[in-house]
């Protein structure tokens, strides 16, 4: 439990800090993100100014980079954890398996957003794909009701936060 308490803790530290250092953040992409008018307008600037390629994307491309980049490897590092829990609690097995299926599925979603529907103009696709991957990791968060938490309740709450991120820049 605590190198996955340590990981939350550097995706925290390079969303606040790591921008500043980078220093990428253009006006598109602030532009970008107040349009949303979310109450995550400062994590969508500091996600999008980790990535370099963002400096010179359009929206469609911040969108692409949101989901491609940014919520792929979020959901990279969630399912790595998963894979580490279900060694951990054998006797958790059966969620731990099907929050892992899940989060593979929002992999899928992410594949189909930025290969199929972005490229194609597919704009309204693409939103509902984003918008999808949400409703999975919410069902990994069902399955627990609480007793015991979700040991995975921070990752997914930052991928539905990701996941309406990169639906609200698609379809700007």
């Amino acid at each position: 439990m605590k190198t996955s308490s340590v990981r939350l803790a550097v995706l925290i530290c390079l969303n606040v800090f790591a921008p500043k250092a980078i220093g990428i953040t253009t006006p598109l992409i602030k532009q970008t993100c107040v349009k949303l008018k979310t109450h995550d307008e400062q994590l969508c600037i500091n996600s999008l100014s980790q990535v370099p390629e963002s400096a010179h994307a359009d929206v469609k491309g911040l969108a692409k980079i949101m989901a491609d980049v940014v919520l792929r490897r979020h959901e990279v590092e969630t399912k790595n954890k998963l894979t580490e829990l279900m060694k951990q609690f054998p006797g958790d097995l059966v969620r731990l398996r099907n929050c892992l299926y899940y989060h593979g599925a929002i992999g899928l979603d992410i594949d189909r957003t930025v290969t199929n529907y972005i490229p194609t103009h597919k704009y309204k696709s693409a939103e509902a794909s984003m918008e999808d991957a949400v409703n999975l990791a919410q069902q990994c968060e069902r399955l627990y009701d609480g007793r015991p938490p979700c040991p995975v309740e921070e990752e997914n709450k930052m991928a539905i936060k990701l996941a309406y991120l990169a639906a609200g820049i698609v379809v700007m």
